[in-house]
């Protein structure tokens, strides 16, 4: 069997990194352990993946967006917000900015014709880490439950599992709902954080939301590894 390229095997090992530091948050009552992780993304995926002549597309309008928003989620991650349960409106407004910025450089990457494997999977992963930041910021602050931390685990579950059975070559492309479901999860998030009504069992759907949208996307990844043709046709 051929090995596995080294974009994916720093897939994996950022998957397991990515879990362990959700764990150190999970234990101190604090995120900054995420923002840590979440440094390396870029600086990593840079040198991988996209030969040399090709490099010069990752310093473009789109991923500097991407890097933007990154940074906010860093940001995000650090920042010391109260423990003391009740409304967090500049970790809400963060939030908001964020996922108001998302879209805008896969926009930009069409629009400029920048598109490219780099922008595409740095774009895939600071949607993961943004989404592990706010749970894991939510539950800190009271705002949500233990649960909802499971909401940033599931990625890089996922990542693993398809490392597990060797199909790492099998991520299920992004779809319309899986745009959707990402998109209510932030909401649903962002509305927590500044403690807006029946926040919680948005939470809660949320998860819910997630767990079925990773649970589909891995029966793809093993129908892909199957038969890529009748994952193809699925």
């Amino acid at each position: 069997m051929a090995a596995a390229s080294p974009v994916l095997r720093w897939q994996s090992l950022h998957a397991a990194a990515m879990l362990l530091a959700l764990g150190g948050s999970a234990m101190l009552g604090r995120s900054w352990p995420l923002g840590v992780a979440a440094l390396a993304v870029p600086g990593v995926l840079w040198s991988l993946g996209e030969p040399p002549q090709s490099r010069a597309r990752r310093l473009s309008a789109a991923n500097a967006v991407t890097s933007a928003r990154l940074l906010l989620v860093v940001l995000l991650a650090i920042w010391p917000c109260s423990p003391v349960a009740g409304p967090q409106p500049l970790a809400a407004g963060c939030a908001f900015v964020v996922f108001a910025l998302d879209g805008m450089d896969g926009w930009l990457a069409r629009r400029l014709q920048q598109s490219s494997a780099f922008g595409a999977r740095y774009d895939m992963e600071t949607d993961a880490c943004f989404i592990a930041v706010l749970a894991t910021v939510a539950w800190q602050t009271g705002a949500a439950p233990a649960l909802a931390l499971l909401a940033g685990a599931l990625r890089y579950f996922y990542v693993l599992g398809l490392a597990l059975l060797q199909a790492s070559d099998a991520d299920a492309p992004r779809s319309t709902l899986g745009r959707f479901i990402f998109a209510v999860v932030v909401v649903a998030f962002t509305a927590a954080l500044a403690w807006l009504p029946y926040h919680v069992p948005l939470v809660l759907l949320a998860n819910a939301l997630l767990v079925y949208s990773f649970g589909r996307s891995f029966a793809w990844s093993l129908r892909a590894r199957a038969s890529p043709r009748a994952a193809t046709q699925a």
